[in-house]
């Protein structure tokens, strides 16, 4: 067997070889756990606004509605929020009241675009105190 007498650039080109993948892997990871990150935060702020209706319900549709949204807001910080909507069969103590939000997200990698995109949805049901 012919041994080759310089092999001082192999290391480099296996590199060079890798790099890309292991760069669109922890991008891939990254991107995936800011995705979750924002779903936590939605379902966080949804519980707050879940938790805020179910105390003010009984002053009716439009205050707790108005109270819900305003702490859904700022429980959420800056995520944009989209399609909240507070419900409830009855405006009476020990009825049910839910609140749902939503927001957008997409996964993004480098060379590749947008990979995956779509809604993030959460929900929060409650019985009015």
């Amino acid at each position: 067997m012919r041994k080759l007498k310089n092999e001082s650039g192999q290391a480099i080109t296996e590199f060079a070889v890798v790099m890309p993948l292991l760069f669109i892997l922890i991008f891939g990871i990254v991107e995936g756990g800011l995705t979750l990150n924002n779903y936590l935060r939605l379902t966080d702020a949804v519980r707050v606004g879940g938790r805020v209706a179910s105390v003010q319900g009984s002053l009716g549709a439009p205050a707790a509605t108005s109270a819900a949204t305003s702490a859904l807001a700022d429980a959420a910080g800056n995520l944009p929020l989209q399609g909240v909507d507070v419900t409830a069969s009855a405006w009476q103590s020990g009825q049910p009241i839910t609140v749902q939000a939503s927001t957008k997200y997409s996964i993004n990698l480098p060379l590749f675009g947008t990979i995956l995109s779509g809604t993030l949805t959460s929900s929060s049901t409650q019985r009015i105190e």
